[in-house]
């Protein structure tokens, strides 16, 4: 039997960490299952698949608690769509969940400017009213 190339055990290596982590989406979507109504918003309004798993994933860790993980997440579903209210709004949450109110605050000016009149607007101004 041959013994893989540098570049095939990096290939090799990429798809079960990909694996591990569409397990893990998996997993998180089953025990916060409204994380993915969330992506179904986001899905409404014409975002990318990609940019919907990113973001139902890091929403999903954020109510799990996993404030790496869910920052993670959100930031790669800004680096697909940087206009998008929801990811900006949650990022926020985590933002005040980790004790950074400045940052949530600016997280949530950006929501509500994206999206003033629709629900991640409305929930982001009710978060900068507090």
């Amino acid at each position: 039997e041959r013994e893989l190339s540098a570049v095939d055990r990096q290939r090799l290596a990429a798809r079960r960490a990909n694996e591990a982590a569409r397990e893990r989406y998996r997993n998180c979507l089953k025990n916060f299952p409204e994380a993915e109504p969330a992506r179904a918003v986001v899905v409404k309004r014409g975002v990318s698949p990609e940019m919907a798993e990113a973001f139902a994933l890091g929403y999903a860790l954020l109510l799990a608690g996993d404030l790496i993980g869910a920052e993670r997440m959100l930031q790669r579903a800004l680096k697909i769509q940087p206009d998008s209210p929801a990811a900006h709004y949650h990022l926020g949450v985590l933002r005040a969940a980790q004790n950074r109110p400045a940052d949530a605050r600016e997280q949530y000016a950006l929501a509500r400017q994206l999206d003033p009149s629709g629900p991640y607007g409305q929930l982001a101004e009710r978060a900068l009213s507090r």
